[in-house]
């Protein structure tokens, strides 16, 4: 019976893990997005180069870290945060020292958290490239909001 028991606990593990690999198989860099894009949205332009990925604002570095695809779905993750940038306030609404931070500086400032990042920075939109033109979808705060960029 143990051993039933322990057999059923390893095939149980196995389907899991192979399941989280199939699904995760194709998240991947999509070379397509490589170069600059211009966006008219707080003058933003987005750098993509082989899965990393840079937001400037204003001329300024906002954000940097690494992307994947998937099908129709854009994935950030951020690895670095500028909060010396003038528009910190907009994305986190507790003072922050003017400085690059980290994912894990910004995680253990007090009253941030995963979601926050999740929620203002490491978002998910759905992307279509037609030529020179990039349109990124997504939802924040229940609105809509969809960009569209300009291959530089």
């Amino acid at each position: 019976m143990v051993n039933r028991k322990n057999c059923l606990r390893i095939l149980a593990f196995m389907l899991v893990f192979g399941m989280m690999g199939i699904f995760n198989i194709n998240a991947q860099p999509d070379a397509s997005l490589n170069g600059t894009w211009i966006s008219g949205l707080e003058n933003r332009e987005l750098r993509f180069n082989n899965g990393n990925y840079e937001v400037f604002a204003d001329g300024i570095l906002l954000v940097r870290g690494t992307y994947t695809t998937n099908v129709d779905i854009l994935t950030f993750r951020m690895a670095f945060f500028n909060a010396a940038h003038p528009y910190t306030p907009y994305y986190f609404d507790i003072p922050l020292q003017p400085r690059l931070y980290t994912r894990v500086e910004l995680l253990n400032v007090p009253g941030l958290t995963e979601a926050d990042l999740r929620i203002n920075i490491d978002i998910s939109p759905k992307y279509i490239i037609s030529g020179n033109t990039l349109v990124l979808t997504w939802f924040y705060e229940n609105h809509q909001i969809i960009e569209t960029l300009t291959k530089q």
